[in-house]
Protein backbone atom coordinates (compact mmCIF):
# COMPACT_ATOMS: atom_id res chain seq x y z
CA UNK A 1 0.00 0.00 0.00
CA UNK A 2 1.35 3.81 -0.86
CA UNK A 3 0.64 6.25 1.10
CA UNK A 4 0.86 9.68 -0.37
CA UNK A 5 3.78 12.02 0.99
CA UNK A 6 0.55 14.59 1.91
CA UNK A 7 -1.08 12.36 3.84
CA UNK A 8 1.79 10.88 5.65
CA UNK A 9 2.71 14.64 6.78
CA UNK A 10 -0.59 14.97 8.30
CA UNK A 11 -0.82 11.56 9.94
CA UNK A 12 2.83 13.20 11.26
CA UNK A 13 1.45 16.17 12.92
CA UNK A 14 -1.93 14.50 14.10
CA UNK A 15 0.20 12.24 15.91
CA UNK A 16 2.63 15.02 17.32
CA UNK A 17 0.00 17.20 18.62
CA UNK A 18 -1.70 14.38 20.12
CA UNK A 19 1.77 13.12 21.75
CA UNK A 20 2.14 16.65 23.32
CA UNK A 21 -1.03 16.84 24.95
CA UNK A 22 -1.96 19.76 22.40
CA UNK A 23 -5.51 20.69 21.42
CA UNK A 24 -6.69 21.40 18.50
CA UNK A 25 -7.68 25.39 18.01
CA UNK A 26 -10.95 26.36 19.37
CA UNK A 27 -12.93 29.64 17.47
CA UNK A 28 -13.66 32.21 19.76
CA UNK A 29 -16.67 34.15 20.21
CA UNK A 30 -16.10 37.59 21.23
CA UNK A 31 -18.24 38.14 24.41
CA UNK A 32 -21.62 40.56 23.30
CA UNK A 33 -20.82 43.82 24.57
CA UNK A 34 -23.64 45.64 26.74
CA UNK A 35 -25.99 47.79 24.88
CA UNK A 36 -27.38 50.99 26.50
CA UNK A 37 -31.53 50.53 27.23
CA UNK A 38 -34.31 52.97 26.16
CA UNK A 39 -36.21 55.49 27.62
CA UNK A 40 -40.17 54.93 27.01
CA UNK A 41 -43.10 52.81 27.07
CA UNK A 42 -41.61 49.18 27.80
CA UNK A 43 -43.42 45.76 26.32
CA UNK A 44 -42.73 44.01 29.27
CA UNK A 45 -42.63 45.86 32.80
CA UNK A 46 -39.06 45.75 34.57
CA UNK A 47 -37.99 45.80 38.15
CA UNK A 48 -35.10 47.28 39.66
CA UNK A 49 -34.21 46.10 42.96
CA UNK A 50 -32.94 49.26 45.23
CA UNK A 51 -31.43 46.47 48.29
CA UNK A 52 -29.29 44.69 45.86
CA UNK A 53 -27.66 47.71 44.33
CA UNK A 54 -25.70 48.85 47.61
CA UNK A 55 -22.53 48.42 45.44
CA UNK A 56 -23.81 51.87 43.42
CA UNK A 57 -22.87 54.08 46.14
CA UNK A 58 -19.12 52.46 46.26
CA UNK A 59 -19.09 52.07 42.11
CA UNK A 60 -20.16 55.84 42.05
CA UNK A 61 -18.25 57.44 45.46
CA UNK A 62 -14.78 55.53 44.13
CA UNK A 63 -15.27 57.81 40.82
CA UNK A 64 -15.13 61.08 42.42
CA UNK A 65 -11.74 61.51 42.04
CA UNK A 66 -12.00 60.89 38.48
CA UNK A 67 -14.82 63.21 38.11
CA UNK A 68 -14.23 66.42 37.18
CA UNK A 69 -16.07 69.13 38.73
CA UNK A 70 -15.99 72.90 39.29
CA UNK A 71 -15.49 73.51 43.11
CA UNK A 72 -12.59 73.26 44.89
CA UNK A 73 -10.71 70.11 44.90
CA UNK A 74 -9.83 69.88 48.61
CA UNK A 75 -13.27 71.31 49.80
CA UNK A 76 -14.94 68.78 47.17
CA UNK A 77 -13.28 65.90 48.48
CA UNK A 78 -13.65 66.78 52.22
CA UNK A 79 -17.30 66.62 51.25
CA UNK A 80 -17.60 63.33 49.41
CA UNK A 81 -15.92 62.03 52.20
CA UNK A 82 -18.34 62.84 54.93
CA UNK A 83 -20.71 61.75 52.76
CA UNK A 84 -19.16 58.24 52.21
CA UNK A 85 -18.86 58.37 56.25
CA UNK A 86 -22.56 59.08 56.52
CA UNK A 87 -23.26 56.23 53.89
CA UNK A 88 -21.40 53.34 56.06
CA UNK A 89 -23.13 54.45 59.28
CA UNK A 90 -26.70 54.27 57.66
CA UNK A 91 -26.98 58.43 58.21
CA UNK A 92 -29.24 58.69 54.83
CA UNK A 93 -30.13 61.88 55.56
CA UNK A 94 -27.33 63.59 56.35
CA UNK A 95 -25.27 61.97 53.72
CA UNK A 96 -28.41 63.46 50.98
CA UNK A 97 -27.71 66.81 52.52
CA UNK A 98 -24.14 66.88 51.22
CA UNK A 99 -24.84 65.34 47.99
CA UNK A 100 -27.34 68.24 48.03
CA UNK A 101 -25.07 70.69 49.12
CA UNK A 102 -22.36 69.89 46.24
CA UNK A 103 -24.86 70.36 43.17
CA UNK A 104 -23.04 73.45 43.31
CA UNK A 105 -20.17 71.92 42.06
CA UNK A 106 -21.51 70.10 38.95
CA UNK A 107 -20.34 66.39 38.86
CA UNK A 108 -22.52 64.76 36.87
CA UNK A 109 -22.58 61.84 39.26
CA UNK A 110 -24.49 63.34 41.71
CA UNK A 111 -28.04 62.73 40.50
CA UNK A 112 -27.46 59.57 40.23
CA UNK A 113 -26.33 59.38 43.99
CA UNK A 114 -28.91 61.94 45.37
CA UNK A 115 -31.87 59.58 43.50
CA UNK A 116 -30.30 56.07 44.80
CA UNK A 117 -30.32 57.64 48.38
CA UNK A 118 -33.77 58.64 48.35
CA UNK A 119 -34.88 55.25 46.95
CA UNK A 120 -33.37 54.26 50.09
CA UNK A 121 -34.87 56.38 52.43
CA UNK A 122 -38.24 57.02 50.77
CA UNK A 123 -38.10 52.54 50.69
CA UNK A 124 -40.90 50.33 48.80
CA UNK A 125 -43.90 51.87 49.42
CA UNK A 126 -44.04 55.40 47.48
CA UNK A 127 -46.24 58.41 47.71
CA UNK A 128 -47.46 59.67 44.44
CA UNK A 129 -45.44 63.16 45.44
CA UNK A 130 -42.22 60.50 45.97
CA UNK A 131 -42.62 58.68 42.98
CA UNK A 132 -42.68 61.73 41.19
CA UNK A 133 -40.32 63.01 42.11
CA UNK A 134 -37.67 60.18 41.68
CA UNK A 135 -38.86 59.66 37.97
CA UNK A 136 -37.33 63.23 37.36
CA UNK A 137 -34.29 63.01 39.41
CA UNK A 138 -33.49 59.76 37.15
CA UNK A 139 -34.10 61.39 34.04
CA UNK A 140 -31.87 64.08 35.21
CA UNK A 141 -28.57 61.48 35.00
CA UNK A 142 -30.33 59.81 32.45
CA UNK A 143 -29.90 63.40 30.44
CA UNK A 144 -26.28 64.32 32.00
CA UNK A 145 -25.05 61.14 30.71
CA UNK A 146 -26.33 61.55 27.01
CA UNK A 147 -24.56 64.90 27.22
CA UNK A 148 -21.71 64.46 29.04
CA UNK A 149 -20.33 61.24 30.88
CA UNK A 150 -19.87 57.50 28.49
CA UNK A 151 -17.78 55.54 30.97
CA UNK A 152 -20.80 54.19 33.24
CA UNK A 153 -23.20 52.63 31.06
CA UNK A 154 -24.44 50.30 33.88
CA UNK A 155 -25.23 53.45 35.69
CA UNK A 156 -27.16 54.67 33.21
CA UNK A 157 -29.10 51.50 32.38
CA UNK A 158 -30.36 51.21 35.79
CA UNK A 159 -31.61 55.08 35.32
CA UNK A 160 -32.98 54.19 32.46
CA UNK A 161 -35.21 51.06 33.70
CA UNK A 162 -36.22 52.78 37.20
CA UNK A 163 -37.40 55.79 35.02
CA UNK A 164 -39.23 53.30 32.79
CA UNK A 165 -40.48 51.33 35.81
CA UNK A 166 -41.13 54.65 38.19
CA UNK A 167 -42.90 56.18 34.64
CA UNK A 168 -45.47 53.44 34.08
CA UNK A 169 -46.31 53.73 37.74
CA UNK A 170 -47.28 57.60 38.06
CA UNK A 171 -46.11 59.13 34.73
CA UNK A 172 -46.82 59.83 31.04
CA UNK A 173 -44.84 59.59 28.23
CA UNK A 174 -44.04 62.57 26.63
CA UNK A 175 -43.05 64.20 23.00
CA UNK A 176 -41.36 67.54 23.48
CA UNK A 177 -40.44 69.79 21.12
CA UNK A 178 -40.08 73.80 21.31
CA UNK A 179 -40.25 76.72 18.94
CA UNK A 180 -36.84 77.70 18.76
CA UNK A 181 -35.64 74.00 19.02
CA UNK A 182 -32.51 73.51 21.48
CA UNK A 183 -33.89 74.98 23.75
CA UNK A 184 -32.97 73.85 27.97
CA UNK A 185 -35.84 71.86 29.59
CA UNK A 186 -36.65 72.05 33.55
CA UNK A 187 -39.36 70.06 34.92
CA UNK A 188 -39.78 70.40 38.44
CA UNK A 189 -36.62 72.17 38.95
CA UNK A 190 -34.18 69.20 37.28
CA UNK A 191 -32.83 69.43 33.83
CA UNK A 192 -33.97 66.92 31.42
CA UNK A 193 -32.20 67.86 28.35
CA UNK A 194 -32.70 69.90 25.16
CA UNK A 195 -35.53 69.97 22.95
CA UNK A 196 -36.86 68.13 20.93
CA UNK A 197 -36.80 65.23 23.22
CA UNK A 198 -39.10 62.25 25.13
CA UNK A 199 -39.37 61.93 28.57
CA UNK A 200 -41.51 60.94 31.11
CA UNK A 201 -43.77 63.12 32.95
CA UNK A 202 -45.47 63.29 36.57
CA UNK A 203 -49.10 62.78 36.61
CA UNK A 204 -50.68 66.08 37.80
CA UNK A 205 -49.97 69.50 37.91
CA UNK A 206 -46.14 69.82 36.60
CA UNK A 207 -44.24 72.88 36.72
CA UNK A 208 -41.15 73.45 33.82
CA UNK A 209 -38.82 76.23 32.63
CA UNK A 210 -38.02 76.31 28.61
CA UNK A 211 -34.56 78.30 27.86
CA UNK A 212 -32.24 79.12 25.18
CA UNK A 213 -30.58 82.31 25.38
CA UNK A 214 -32.01 85.36 25.68
CA UNK A 215 -35.42 83.52 25.35
CA UNK A 216 -37.69 81.41 27.81
CA UNK A 217 -41.10 79.89 28.76
CA UNK A 218 -42.33 79.24 31.99
CA UNK A 219 -45.41 77.28 32.70
CA UNK A 220 -47.68 74.40 34.32
CA UNK A 221 -48.93 71.37 32.71
CA UNK A 222 -51.71 69.19 34.01
CA UNK A 223 -50.78 65.54 33.07
CA UNK A 224 -52.82 62.54 33.53
CA UNK A 225 -51.86 58.92 33.43
CA UNK A 226 -52.39 55.91 31.11
CA UNK A 227 -51.70 58.76 28.20
CA UNK A 228 -48.75 59.67 25.31
CA UNK A 229 -48.34 63.24 25.78
CA UNK A 230 -47.29 65.52 22.78
CA UNK A 231 -46.13 69.03 23.78
CA UNK A 232 -45.46 71.94 21.96
CA UNK A 233 -43.48 75.18 23.67
CA UNK A 234 -43.14 78.52 22.17
CA UNK A 235 -40.34 81.01 23.60
CA UNK A 236 -41.90 84.22 24.56
CA UNK A 237 -40.71 85.54 26.90
CA UNK A 238 -37.84 87.77 26.69
CA UNK A 239 -34.73 87.92 29.29
CA UNK A 240 -31.99 89.54 30.00
CA UNK A 241 -29.69 87.66 32.83
CA UNK A 242 -26.93 88.89 34.65
CA UNK A 243 -23.74 87.80 33.07
CA UNK A 244 -19.91 89.11 33.88
CA UNK A 245 -17.04 89.28 31.60
CA UNK A 246 -13.28 90.21 31.99
CA UNK A 247 -11.15 92.38 29.47
CA UNK A 248 -7.94 93.23 29.59
CA UNK A 249 -5.35 94.93 27.19
CA UNK A 250 -1.69 94.60 26.95
CA UNK A 251 0.30 97.14 25.24
CA UNK A 252 3.96 97.45 24.10
CA UNK A 253 6.22 99.30 21.98
CA UNK A 254 8.48 97.94 19.32
CA UNK A 255 11.72 99.75 20.42
CA UNK A 256 11.24 98.53 24.38
CA UNK A 257 11.46 94.81 25.00
CA UNK A 258 9.41 95.10 28.29
CA UNK A 259 5.24 95.36 27.71
CA UNK A 260 4.07 98.87 28.86
CA UNK A 261 2.48 99.55 32.15
CA UNK A 262 0.16 101.69 31.46
CA UNK A 263 -2.30 101.71 27.85
CA UNK A 264 -5.32 104.23 28.10
CA UNK A 265 -4.11 107.37 27.52
CA UNK A 266 -0.17 107.31 26.57
CA UNK A 267 0.43 105.44 23.48
CA UNK A 268 2.51 106.41 20.51
CA UNK A 269 2.07 106.08 16.61
CA UNK A 270 3.11 102.62 15.85
CA UNK A 271 2.61 100.98 19.38
CA UNK A 272 0.83 97.62 19.14
CA UNK A 273 -1.40 96.49 21.57
CA UNK A 274 -3.95 93.03 21.99
CA UNK A 275 -7.23 92.17 23.37
CA UNK A 276 -7.79 89.35 25.72
CA UNK A 277 -11.70 88.81 26.50
CA UNK A 278 -12.49 85.65 29.26
CA UNK A 279 -16.45 84.83 29.46
CA UNK A 280 -18.52 83.90 32.65
CA UNK A 281 -21.37 80.93 32.65
CA UNK A 282 -22.94 82.41 29.67
CA UNK A 283 -22.03 82.02 26.37
CA UNK A 284 -21.49 85.72 24.39
CA UNK A 285 -21.29 87.06 21.02
CA UNK A 286 -17.68 88.93 20.49
CA UNK A 287 -16.71 92.19 19.03
CA UNK A 288 -13.95 94.44 19.04
CA UNK A 289 -14.10 97.80 17.43
CA UNK A 290 -11.92 100.48 16.75
CA UNK A 291 -12.86 104.57 16.78
CA UNK A 292 -11.20 107.88 16.19
CA UNK A 293 -12.19 111.56 15.28
CA UNK A 294 -11.66 110.11 11.62
CA UNK A 295 -13.20 106.50 11.45
CA UNK A 296 -15.21 103.87 13.17
CA UNK A 297 -14.45 100.38 12.04
CA UNK A 298 -15.34 96.76 13.38
CA UNK A 299 -11.90 95.11 13.42
CA UNK A 300 -13.33 91.76 15.13
CA UNK A 301 -15.01 89.74 13.38
CA UNK A 302 -14.25 90.66 9.88
CA UNK A 303 -17.92 88.83 8.50
CA UNK A 304 -19.87 87.43 11.43
CA UNK A 305 -20.95 87.10 15.22
CA UNK A 306 -18.18 84.85 16.96
CA UNK A 307 -19.37 82.84 19.98
CA UNK A 308 -17.80 83.16 22.88
CA UNK A 309 -18.16 79.59 24.71
CA UNK A 310 -18.76 79.84 28.78
CA UNK A 311 -16.00 80.26 30.44
CA UNK A 312 -13.13 80.26 27.37
CA UNK A 313 -10.72 83.18 26.84
CA UNK A 314 -10.19 84.58 23.39
CA UNK A 315 -6.76 86.52 22.88
CA UNK A 316 -6.95 88.91 19.90
CA UNK A 317 -5.59 89.06 16.98
CA UNK A 318 -4.52 85.77 17.31
CA UNK A 319 -1.17 86.64 15.23
CA UNK A 320 1.39 89.39 15.34
CA UNK A 321 -0.68 92.78 17.15
CA UNK A 322 -2.52 95.23 15.96
CA UNK A 323 -0.48 98.99 15.49
CA UNK A 324 -1.74 102.14 17.00
CA UNK A 325 -2.99 104.98 13.99
CA UNK A 326 -0.25 107.56 13.90
CA UNK A 327 -2.76 110.01 11.63
CA UNK A 328 -5.13 111.26 14.73
CA UNK A 329 -4.82 111.68 18.19
CA UNK A 330 -7.66 110.12 19.36
CA UNK A 331 -7.21 106.97 18.95
CA UNK A 332 -9.62 104.15 21.38
CA UNK A 333 -10.50 100.04 21.14
CA UNK A 334 -14.11 99.13 22.42
CA UNK A 335 -15.01 95.43 23.38
CA UNK A 336 -18.86 94.61 23.32
CA UNK A 337 -20.04 91.29 23.89
CA UNK A 338 -23.70 90.35 23.40
CA UNK A 339 -25.90 87.32 24.49
CA UNK A 340 -27.64 87.63 21.03
CA UNK A 341 -25.88 88.98 17.40
CA UNK A 342 -26.24 92.44 17.03
CA UNK A 343 -27.25 92.81 13.50
CA UNK A 344 -25.40 96.10 13.09
CA UNK A 345 -21.84 94.50 13.65
CA UNK A 346 -22.89 91.04 11.68
CA UNK A 347 -22.02 92.86 7.76
CA UNK A 348 -20.68 96.30 8.15
CA UNK A 349 -21.85 98.31 5.11
CA UNK A 350 -19.21 99.04 2.18
CA UNK A 351 -19.22 102.09 -0.47
CA UNK A 352 -22.08 104.15 -0.50
CA UNK A 353 -24.11 103.23 2.96
CA UNK A 354 -20.27 103.20 4.32
CA UNK A 355 -21.17 106.85 6.53
CA UNK A 356 -24.06 105.61 7.37
CA UNK A 357 -23.04 102.39 9.04
CA UNK A 358 -20.34 104.60 10.75
CA UNK A 359 -22.69 106.80 12.51
CA UNK A 360 -24.62 104.16 13.78
CA UNK A 361 -21.73 102.14 14.89
CA UNK A 362 -20.27 105.76 16.55
CA UNK A 363 -23.71 106.21 18.17
CA UNK A 364 -23.47 102.42 19.90
CA UNK A 365 -20.14 102.81 21.00
CA UNK A 366 -21.09 106.10 22.86
CA UNK A 367 -22.72 104.10 25.57
CA UNK A 368 -19.75 102.42 26.12
CA UNK A 369 -17.86 102.27 29.55
CA UNK A 370 -14.72 103.88 29.75
CA UNK A 371 -12.14 102.01 31.23
CA UNK A 372 -9.06 103.38 32.98
CA UNK A 373 -5.46 102.65 33.24
CA UNK A 374 -6.20 99.26 35.32
CA UNK A 375 -5.09 96.33 32.62
CA UNK A 376 -8.05 94.29 33.67
CA UNK A 377 -11.66 95.43 33.53
CA UNK A 378 -14.43 93.12 34.70
CA UNK A 379 -17.85 94.19 32.93
CA UNK A 380 -21.32 93.27 34.24
CA UNK A 381 -24.50 94.13 33.22
CA UNK A 382 -28.42 93.04 33.43
CA UNK A 383 -29.00 94.21 30.11
CA UNK A 384 -28.36 91.64 27.49
CA UNK A 385 -24.59 93.30 25.73
CA UNK A 386 -21.53 94.88 27.64
CA UNK A 387 -19.28 97.46 26.45
CA UNK A 388 -15.82 98.39 27.28
CA UNK A 389 -13.63 101.00 25.45
CA UNK A 390 -9.98 102.07 26.28
CA UNK A 391 -9.28 105.84 25.44
CA UNK A 392 -5.39 104.53 23.74
CA UNK A 393 -4.44 108.59 22.88
CA UNK A 394 -6.00 111.24 24.77
CA UNK A 395 -8.08 113.48 23.08
CA UNK A 396 -7.78 117.14 21.55
CA UNK A 397 -8.36 118.86 24.80
CA UNK A 398 -5.55 116.25 26.59
CA UNK A 399 -8.15 114.34 28.59
CA UNK A 400 -9.36 111.24 28.85
CA UNK A 401 -13.41 111.01 28.05
CA UNK A 402 -15.97 109.01 30.50
CA UNK A 403 -18.86 107.72 29.45
CA UNK A 404 -21.39 104.91 31.16
CA UNK A 405 -21.45 101.26 30.93
CA UNK A 406 -25.30 100.79 29.19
Amino acid sequence: MKISAHLLTTLTLSFLVSACGGRSPKTVTPKPQPQAEELGPQKESTTVSIDSDQLLFDDSLAQYKKTRATCKKEDYRASMNDARAYLKSKQYQRSLKVFEDLRKCKNPELPLLISALKEKIYGDQLTQAQCAELLVSWQEYVAIYRAQTKDHLAHYNRAIKRSNQLGEQCGAWASWRTEPSEARLFVQGHALGMSPVSVWLPVGEVSYTAKKSTRRHQGTLSIKGGEEVSLTTRLTDIINPPYQIKASILCDRPSSEEPLKRCTGSLLPGDRFRVTVKAGEEPVHLYVMSVNERSADLIFPARRAAPLKPKSVTALPTDDAYQLDDQTKSDAVVVMTSLSRVELLTQPSQGEKKSAWERELRALIEGARVADQDVVTEGSDEQSWVMIRWNLKPNGEGSTPSGDQS
